[in-house]
């Protein structure tokens, strides 16, 4: 990674708030000296922040007339996180599920995933999709299977909970 990238990094971890022009020097920079690595340490780093815009990062342009093609990052990472989740949505024992327990609740997991911040502006997981891929993605449409999916889960979280207060 070029000491620009790392500079990047550090400084914007510092203070997320940078301003556009600097952050948009720094990537400039980055696209034109940069590796593979420079983008998806740019993308990690990025992609950590709900208020930032990813579409600016679509494409790198790299040295060497390489483009790296950053939205199959963000697709590949959607779809790990989607699996993940049909993982935990599954009832029968299967492999993954003997690992150990994770006890996250699917309505903590849920908020997390598909609440809005605000009544104005839909940063949830769909919303983000939609921002940075377009409405008509497919990714959209399994995220939105996966919402109705943890929504059943809930409803089946909620009544065991009910069972286990009575008497």
């Amino acid at each position: 990674m070029i000491r620009n990238t790392e500079k990047l990094i550090r400084d914007f971890k510092n203070n997320p708030r940078m301003d556009g022009t600097i952050l948009a020097s720094y990537c400039r920079i980055t696209s034109l000296y940069g590796d593979r690595n420079d983008a998806a340490a740019l993308f990690r780093l990025f992609a950590e922040e709900p208020y930032f815009d990813m579409k600016d990062i679509m494409r790198l342009d790299l040295h060497k007339g390489e483009t790296l093609e950053v939205e199959a990052l963000i697709v590949h990472s959607l779809q790990v996180l989607h699996d993940l989740m049909e993982v935990k949505l599954i009832d029968d024992l299967h492999p993954p599920r003997f690992a150990a327990t994770n006890n996250e609740r699917f309505s903590d997991l849920y908020a997390q995933l598909f609440q809005w911040s605000n009544e104005y502006e839909d940063d949830s997981m769909i919303g983000r999709i939609q921002h940075v891929l377009g409405y008509d993605h497919p990714m959209v449409n399994q995220y939105i299977v996966l919402r109705t999916r943890m929504e059943m889960a809930i409803r089946r979280e909620m009544e065991l909970e009910a069972l286990r207060l009575q008497p």
